[in-house]
């Protein structure tokens, strides 16, 4: 991927302070989709992400705050269990996918550990 092709971002933050937290959410309101408290999918460049985060570092406290930007494959796959921020089909992909947020349909491994459909256990 060259610095100018568009791909996905997680963008993840754990903000100490309530005030920097609003300005951090508000921020990030302008820039991404919000799919969990604070957690954002950012349509972004490298370059794009690059100044984001510029602009994030002058928001934050580097000494006590965290922010994390994690790019996504091509065609992610994930699953869900429990309620969504936002209605089912409402991320701006085609390639993202998810579960019923109601219920998500086990299948145990050979250990005893439930699997949900599309994902594989990790050793």
């Amino acid at each position: 991927m060259s610095q100018f092709d568009s791909a996905q971002w997680l963008v993840c933050y754990d903000i100490r302070d309530p005030r920097r937290l609003g300005r951090v959410f508000r921020f990030m309101k302008k820039r991404g989709v919000p799919v969990q408290y604070s957690v954002f999918l950012v349509e972004a460049s490298s370059q794009q992400m690059q100044r984001l985060l510029q602009e994030l570092a002058q928001i934050i406290d580097a000494r006590v705050d965290d922010v994390r930007a994690y790019g996504l494959p091509a065609q992610p796959q994930y699953d869900t269990i429990g309620q969504s921020m936002l209605p089912l089909g409402c991320l701006p992909t085609k390639s993202l996918h998810a579960f019923s947020h109601t219920a998500v349909e086990e299948h145990n491994d050979s250990d005893g550990f439930a699997l949900s459909p599309g994902r594989k256990a990790q050793i």
